[in-house]
């Protein structure tokens, strides 16, 4: 009987040190679990779409059809509509859906009237279109008003007002395994897709490839490249598409935009500090444009001892050198 008494005891002893244990952890992860679902709830609204698009050539009409391929033209007009006219000049020109459509990525709505933010490879292109796709779905044409060329950040300026946006927040006070959220319009299929991880390394180093339209594609131009400095390191799931994104932290407040990914290697992609937006904020203070409650602390350079890696912005391949 003594045995059993001891046993309960030691049993009652180990239940009293085990179970504050196993219900602080489940409290712990259902409280990061609660704010990650807070901050996606909060800042999805403010995640914008872009797509990058080029009109598609009008046909050359170097002489007038006959009378044979007129009334040919207009038979399969009455029959399909004039879409399927066989008359290249009679073929309507409709600006959007006939656009060549090149890349999508993402931004986010920095202030209530109309201003986003997201990467300068996004915006890089001439003659091109950029679309930008509310939460909502409702679509703007996106004019660039401010390049960082040096960053990688541009703002796209839409004709929008009373829009949901999101502030800053530093990335000098993120710590290593802190908790991080992504947000960002996945492999341009799966808009406002929402991925979290945790800070794996801060002021990493990359030479990113940049991009040129040939032949109507974007491809990757090896011949220009541009080294970024000071990057954020995350584990967070990220995909093509995502570039331009925000990173924000369980306040919901944006510490970073997503940058790049190393393809094929999960659990490696980097975003620049919200630092960098101090900048380009100030050249639209210059133009008139008053932000609201811009960061405007300025990056504290550190020595990068990291050796740079080539790597496409658009993710598509690694280069060890």
């Amino acid at each position: 009987m003594f045995a059993s008494i001891k046993k309960l005891s030691i049993l009652l002893i180990f239940s009293n040190f085990l179970f504050p244990v196993a219900y602080a952890a489940y409290s712990s992860q259902y409280q990061e679990e609660a704010a990650i679902m807070k901050v996606a709830k909060q800042s999805v609204p403010a995640v914008v779409n872009i797509l990058i698009s080029q009109d598609i050539a009008k046909p050359s009409c170097s002489s007038q059809p006959s009378t044979q391929e007129q009334t040919n033209s207009q038979q399969v007009s009455m029959e399909e509509g004039p879409a399927s006219s066989k008359n290249p000049c009679a073929q309507p020109f409709v600006p959007f859906d006939k656009r060549n459509f090149l890349y999508g990525a993402t931004g986010f709505i920095i202030s209530p009237a109309g201003y986003i933010l997201t990467d300068d490879h996004v915006v890089d292109f001439p003659e091109v279109h950029y679309t930008v796709f509310l939460s909502d779905g409702r679509p703007f044409d996106g004019k660039i008003v401010a390049q960082d060329a040096q960053h990688d950040l541009a703002v796209v300026k839409i004709e929008a007002d009373d829009l949901p946006s999101l502030s800053f927040a530093p990335s000098a006070e993120l710590g290593l395994g802190q908790t991080v959220v992504s947000i960002g319009n996945a492999l341009v299929q799966f808009p406002n897709s929402v991925t979290h991880g945790v800070v794996s390394g801060l002021e990493r180093g990359l030479k990113v490839v940049t991009d040129k339209i040939e032949k109507g594609e974007i491809v990757e131009d090896s011949k220009n490249a541009k080294k970024l400095t000071h990057l954020i390191q995350i584990d967070a799931p990220v995909n093509s598409g995502n570039s331009g994104g925000p990173l924000l932290d369980l306040n919901g407040k944006v510490v970073g935009i997503i940058e790049a990914n190393i393809p094929n290697i999960s659990g490696i992609a980097f975003a620049t500090r919200s630092e960098a937006t101090s900048e380009i904020f100030a050249e639209l203070q210059k133009k008139g444009v008053n932000l609201l409650k811009p960061l405007t602390q300025k990056l504290k350079f550190t020595a990068n001892r990291n050796k740079p890696e080539i790597l496409s912005s658009r993710n598509k391949r690694v280069e060890r050198k």
